[in-house]
């Protein structure tokens, strides 16, 4: 968050957060505040029409602060008012980190969901490699239903004697 847009919300003005954090530099590590580079401060100020609500047409670029280095400023501008804004803002960056934890558990849940696909698609595949040849088997031959004969004709059938006593075809018991 810029220093300017952080005054505004403590009622405050830049040059009262400037001098606290000139006088209060081991509040504010590198990891709590840093300051923009002017290449960042003019692109910032070429983003928006009227510089004037961007960053007041100052002299240095403004300082930007993390959570906790707005917590810190806060603490250092010393007024209620700014300890309220402290706490706003904090609220705000927690409310946002939660919003960016959610989009990051979804965004997790997803690529775990397309490794599952990844993985059904490759058992589809196998599957479908099993059914193809399955498919590419040849057909056995239809089997005959009943008996098969292997006689020549005039013969009597297979287990079959002929008597010739009498002229007739009576079933062996052989």
């Amino acid at each position: 968050m810029l220093d300017n847009d952080l005054v505004e919300l403590c009622g405050a003005e830049i040059r009262a957060s400037t001098q606290a954090v000139r006088q209060n530099t081991e509040l504010f590590p590198s990891d709590f505040m840093f300051r923009l580079i002017v290449a960042e401060y003019d692109s910032l100020s070429s983003q928006i029409v009227t510089s004037e609500n961007c960053c007041g047409r100052r002299r240095y670029p403004p300082y930007a602060f993390t959570e906790h280095g707005a917590v810190m400023l806060a603490g250092a501008l010393n007024s209620g008012r700014a300890i309220e804004a402290g706490i706003f803002v904090v609220r705000g960056f927690v409310r946002v980190r939660g919003i960016l934890s959610l989009h990051k558990e979804l965004a997790r849940r997803i690529s775990e969901q397309e490794r599952r696909v990844i993985g059904h698609d490759n058992y589809i595949k196998l599957l479908m490699k099993a059914i193809k040849k399955l498919i590419a088997l040849p057909v056995p031959a239809k089997r005959q239903i009943g008996f098969r004969e292997d006689r020549l004709p005039g013969q009597p059938p297979n287990g079959w004697l002929r008597h010739d006593f009498k002229n007739e075809v009576v079933k062996s018991s052989i």
